[in-house]
C-alpha cells in the first residue's frame, strides 16, 4: 500500500474513533441531565408527600403509626436523593406525635 494511502487510511480511522468518543461523551452527558432531572423531580414528590402528611397528621395532633412508616420510608429516600430543610423539621414533627387521638389514650 502507498505511504499516501496509509496516511488517509490512518487519518479516517482516527476522525471514526474519535467522533464515536465524542458521540458518547454526548451521551452519557445527556443520561446525566436525564438521571438528575427524574432524582429531582422524585425529591420533589417525595417531599410534597411528607408535606401532605404532616398537614393532615399535625393538625389531628396524632399520626398513626402505620402512617409514620410511610413518612419514614418516604424520609429516608427524600434524603438519599438530598433533601433537607423543611422536609426534615416536618419529618421530626409528624414523628414526634402521638400515634392516637388523645381521648384514645
Amino acid at each position: 500500500m502507498p505511504d499516501w494511502l496509509y496516511d488517509i487510511a490512518k487519518a479516517l480511522t482516527i476522525t471514526a474513533i474519535s467522533s464515536a468518543i465524542t458521540g458518547l461523551i454526548v451521551q452519557l452527558k445527556n443520561r446525566q441531565k436525564v438521571e438528575y432531572r427524574t432524582q429531582e423531580a422524585l425529591k420533589k414528590l417525595l417531599r410534597s408527600n411528607i408535606v401532605a402528611i404532616h398537614e393532615v397528621y399535625y393538625n389531628r395532633g396524632y399520626c398513626p403509626v402505620h402512617v409514620k412508616e410511610i413518612l419514614q420510608e418516604s424520609y429516608d429516600l427524600y434524603e438519599s436523593l438530598g433533601g433537607n430543610g423543611l422536609g426534615k423539621k416536618m419529618f421530626d414533627e409528624t414523628m414526634q406525635l402521638p400515634e392516637q387521638p388523645e381521648e384514645e389514650l
